[in-house]
């Protein structure tokens, strides 16, 4: 086990806990044996790692194993929730069976990615659905996001920056070939803002990483008003 042959932790010490659900407990361990740790709960708090406003990211899905990578760094950055859509040019839909393996493969890599940056809560990974679908479900977000690469207004100038009246966002990005003027009107007619990244063409997954830390930035617990853990 991790605790007793990595750690090499035995009975008096104290390890921190917690249940994937915001919750975060100072455990006393009481025992160990090669099949079991016994611990004994000394204080229970609400975590302090996950940013107030909660953050949808829609992400079209990408070739090969990129959609795997992006999972890992989402929930390191803190990203409530993953949407994975198809675009007019994402790759094509995988069979069903094949499907229902990547999700597995997503949660597994999610909760290693979740014990390795210390967040409580597991980023929820949803099923990949039609781009229409997707943008429908944010509709009841306070702020909603599509970076295009023919956009060249930043997220500062297309988005007002309020952060202390939104407690909901979604944010959108294409895959590699970027999405088409027929998308991006879609998006328009159902309240969504674009915004640029920036004056360069960016890889798919570049862009991924780069909105998420921007939104964080802007909105979530990177910015100014983080405030910094008690390491």
């Amino acid at each position: 086990m991790h605790i007793s042959k990595v750690l090499r932790l035995k009975a008096g010490d104290t390890v921190s806990v917690f249940d994937g659900r915001g919750h975060e407990f100072e455990c006393c361990i009481k025992s160990v044996s090669s099949g079991e740790v016994v611990l004994a709960v000394v204080k229970a708090y609400l975590s302090k790692s996950e940013p107030a406003v909660h953050i949808t990211f829609a992400q079209a899905m990408l070739k090969s194993k990129k959609m795997d990578t992006l999972i890992r760094q989402a929930t390191e950055l803190g990203i409530s929730r993953w949407a994975p859509f198809f675009s007019e040019r994402s790759v094509p839909t995988p069979d069903h069976k094949r499907l229902a393996a990547r999700l597995e493969r997503w949660d597994k890599i999610g909760r290693e990615s979740l014990k390795q940056c210390g967040r409580d809560i597991l980023m929820e990974v949803s099923s990949p659905a039609s781009m229409e679908a997707v943008l429908k479900q944010g509709q009841t977000c306070d702020r909603k996001i599509i970076f295009w690469e023919c956009e060249s207004n930043p997220l500062d100038t297309a988005v007002p920056m309020t952060p202390e009246s939104i407690s909901s966002i979604i944010v959108v990005v294409g895959p590699e070939g970027g999405f088409s003027a027929q998308e991006i009107e879609l998006a328009k007619s159902l309240g969504y803002v674009t915004a640029a990244l920036g004056p360069r063409i960016l890889k798919a997954e570049t862009a991924a990483i780069s909105a998420a830390v921007l939104i964080q930035y802007c909105f979530g617990d990177m910015g100014e008003k983080a405030e910094l853990s008690d390491c």
